[in-house]
């Protein structure tokens, strides 16, 4: 559409990464926690977020550690059971909800359900397809996010692309058996997963 009234894509971009945008820091999209707490909150409490994010990220590259060495003392099972109750949430949820919410909610709860069942089952061909299972979602994900900074080069896109190339590093690494032929598929999956999400804080 062309008219006194319209605004083009390209001028409409700039204007969006501007510094008075709610939904924008630092030229780039915030995350939804930040936009649910406020910039106000976070400003105050940066330093409790900050050393929040620091515990989320040691505490998964101790559960790597754990799992790779061979020593497994956080047992898989306790894992199953909350992946087992949140499909079940899920899926009751999606059988009380119409419309695309309850596809999602339903194919949510279907995948956290067999991923529950592989990790209960705790054989070696469980665990074989719940390695191939998270390794080709990390390897999915850190491409996209390559993909998304590479093209939008947003401030600290950099950083993106570097947390992309270790979840790519990361999924790569799960697909292959050493060092404990998948026997620690669950213990450093969830422990990538910590470090991942306390960096992104």
């Amino acid at each position: 559409m062309s008219g006194p009234g319209s605004t083009s894509l390209p001028r409409a971009l700039p204007a969006l990464a501007g510094p008075g945008n709610a939904d924008l820091v630092g030229g780039r999209m915030a995350p939804l926690w930040l936009l649910l707490v406020g910039r106000a909150a976070v400003g105050r409490h940066w330093c409790l977020i900050l050393s929040v994010g620091l515990l989320w990220a040691l505490l998964g590259i101790v559960i790597v550690i754990d799992s790779l060495d061979g020593a497994i003392h956080v047992p898989d099972r306790w894992f199953g059971i909350v992946l087992l109750a949140d499909g079940v949430i899920s899926l009751a949820v999606g059988a009380t909800i119409t419309g695309t919410a309850r596809r999602m909610r339903l194919f949510q709860g279907v995948l956290l359900t067999i991923m529950a069942a592989l990790i209960l089952m705790a054989t070696r061909h469980s665990n074989f397809l719940l390695a191939l299972i998270f390794g080709i979602a990390f390897t999915v994900d850190g491409l996209v996010r390559i993909t998304i900074a590479s093209l939008l080069k947003f401030a600290g896109w950099r950083i993106a692309v570097a947390l992309g190339a270790l979840s790519v590093a990361f999924g790569l690494f799960h697909l292959q058996p050493w060092p404990t032929w998948y026997a620690g598929t669950v213990g450093y999956c969830i422990g990538m997963f910590l470090v991942l999400s306390g960096a992104n804080l």
